[in-house]
């Protein structure tokens, strides 16, 4: 509720760091064999497309946390549709994401 309140100019550098994230996200996943993600139309977050790497987005998942200590959430939480999929937020930094990617 405290977005709300908050002068249009601040909520504009949110929405920017935001969409800077995404498209970083979205290029990164991208250039990765076997994932691709395309930019959402708004929102903290980006669904990648996993299943040219694991279809089982619940154990990549898991993998992921376990061996690289990356935590995502699987997409198949979310309905069928999210299957194959995880989500990624973007509200690390900028630095944390390309971690994360490394």
């Amino acid at each position: 509720m405290v977005a709300l309140g908050l002068p249009e100019a601040e909520l504009a550098s949110y929405r920017m760091a935001f969409r800077d994230r995404a498209e970083r996200v979205v290029a990164r996943a991208n250039a990765l064999q076997g994932l691709s993600a395309a930019m959402p139309a708004g929102g903290m977050f980006v669904m990648l497309d996993c299943r040219g790497v694991d279809p089982d987005d619940q154990r990549l998942a898991r993998r992921l946390l376990d061996e690289a200590q990356v935590a995502v959430v699987s997409g198949s939480g979310f309905g069928p549709g999210g299957r194959g999929h995880l989500r990624i937020s973007l509200t690390p930094e900028t630095e944390t994401l390309d971690l994360a990617f490394d």
